[in-house]
Order: C-alpha cells, then structure tokens, then sequence
C-alpha cells in the first residue's frame, strides 16, 4: 500500500485522464466548469487570474471561448490565445 505522500498507477491514470480532458475542453469547447468541484479554485499567477469556485470558473472560460471563436474558426485553431 502506497503512503499519503505517494501516487499508484491508477491515481496517475485519472490525473492523466483530467489534464487531458480539461486541455481538450479548453481548445475545442466544453464545460470547463464540470471538471471541478464546487468550490474548486484556478489560479494563473502569470495572468494575473485566480477564478473561485465553479460557477466563476464556467463564467470564465464560456466567455473565453466566445472571444476565441469570433476571431477564428475553431477548425484553423488548435487553441485560442489572448488577443496581443
């Protein structure tokens, strides 16, 4: 048996599985918020951006997504980013 402080396979699979869920609801649309708890909490130190709890989240990446599809097609885009 694995210590608090260790991850077994099976724990590493699922953390796996989240990230890659979350960077394909980021790129392609998808209800971000879903994949947190209720009081789930982001923070991007670079961007000045700390969102909590999921509805600010879902409120956060909704909007970001509709900023990325006005200015390109989600088809010529493999992820949106800030406008410079």
């Amino acid at each position: 048996m694995a210590d608090a402080t260790e991850l077994t396979v099976a724990d590493r699979a699922r953390i796996e599985a989240l990230l890659t869920e979350y960077g394909w609801r980021i790129d392609h649309g998808g209800d971000v918020s879903a994949l947190f708890a209720p009081e789930g909490v982001v923070i991007a130190p670079g961007v000045g951006l700390t969102l909590q709890g999921r509805e600010a989240i879902g409120i956060h990446f909704t909007a970001r997504g509709a900023t990325c599809a006005l200015r390109t097609s989600r088809a010529t885009r493999p992820a949106c980013r800030p406008p410079r």
